[in-house]
């Protein structure tokens, strides 16, 4: 869906209509929730703009010390996700010519206390056939289809959630059991293989779900022509985690829908290290496929199948004792 400029709350500062420019160009390539959000964060800079000045200066790293100063309890990450979303509107403003140079902002490194949440094998079980048995409603007519088909893909592609629902069609090739992830974080857009059990699964889903819409989007909100939110993926978590037995302890403490994601991970290594597999080669080949950055954060996962899975500890330290060392907790 192409939104025009015209459907937004009109900019006021003097780089207006770049900002409206830029908002029409997000908006085609984020989500419908995605676009709100960076619409909302754009009238917030447009109003700081407009706050510092009405003429068209330069945009120092002076311009922006007020603008990236951490706010009253603003948490690091929010202000981190701020900064990288003032890097992206200042290099669109330096493609259209403006001087503009980024903040010179230093952000202190923290790590998460929060511990991602492996569901275990059973839990899995448990989740899956909560899934099956989700109803439909009068008004979400394609739950039943939905709500499976999403928690699958989580668990078996360790997507993130935001990935899922940027989805499209045109992104699954059934044939050749793989999705292409594009616009994903770090803009490392990646192949993901599947197995073909979950390929039975996204075939039925494909025939009976899309069979009556035309959308390329593969995950459609209700009977409308839009794509799912990340706050309905949440929705129909809580209530598959009530109705599979698994405690929720609150927010801040999970399990959260991204431990999918986390429990895909050391899954994956446990499976592999008890099969007696190179894990010196198999973190390269999961960094990749799970569009980490660098080997830090999936040297995480190696760590917490070690805790979790004491077993397997011998069969790593006969090749590869120093590996468990390393990695930082907000593996992502």
């Amino acid at each position: 869906m192409i939104i025009s400029i015209s459907d937004s709350k009109k900019f006021i500062s003097c780089y207006a209509k770049e900002l409206e420019e830029f908002l029409h160009i997000r908006k085609i390539e984020l989500s419908e929730n995605g676009g709100l959000s960076e619409e909302g964060f754009l009238h917030r800079l447009d109003k700081y703009i407009n706050e510092q000045t009405d003429e068209r200066i330069p945009l120092t790293s002076e311009f922006w010390d007020d603008w990236m100063s951490r706010k009253p309890h603003e948490k690091v990450i929010t202000q981190s996700k701020r900064l990288n979303s003032t890097k992206k509107v200042i290099r669109y403003l330096r493609s259209t010519g403006i001087q503009a140079d980024e903040p010179r902002v230093e952000l202190r490194h923290t790590q998460s206390d929060y511990v991602p949440y492996i569901f275990s094998d059973d839990e899995i079980a448990s989740i899956f056939a909560a899934a099956d048995n989700y109803p439909s409603t009068q008004t979400a007519p394609y739950l039943h289809l939905s709500v499976p088909i999403t928690f699958r893909i989580l668990y078996g592609c360790g997507m993130r959630v935001s990935e899922l629902l940027n989805l499209k069609i045109s992104d699954i090739d059934i044939n050749n059991m793989t999705i292409y992830i594009k616009n994903a974080k770090f803009n490392k857009a990646r192949y993901v293989p599947f197995s073909a059990s979950l390929a039975k699964h996204l075939n039925r889903y494909l025939k009976e779900r899309h069979a009556a819409s035309p959308m390329n989007f593969f995950f459609i909100a209700k009977t409308e022509n839009r794509p799912y939110c990340s706050n309905e993926v949440h929705y129909w978590f809580m209530k598959l985690l009530k109705n599979a037995g698994i405690d929720h302890h609150g927010k801040g403490y999970g399990p959260r829908v991204h431990d999918f994601r986390h429990t895909f991970a050391v899954h994956c290594l446990r499976r592999y290290i008890l099969e007696g597999g190179d894990v010196s080669t198999m973190l390269p080949v999961l960094s990749a496929y799970l569009g980490h950055k660098d080997l830090r954060g999936t040297q995480t996962y190696l760590r917490l199948t070690t805790e979790l899975y004491p077993h397997v500890i011998s069969a790593l330290k006969e090749k590869h004792g120093t590996l468990i060392e390393g990695g930082v907790s907000d593996a992502d």
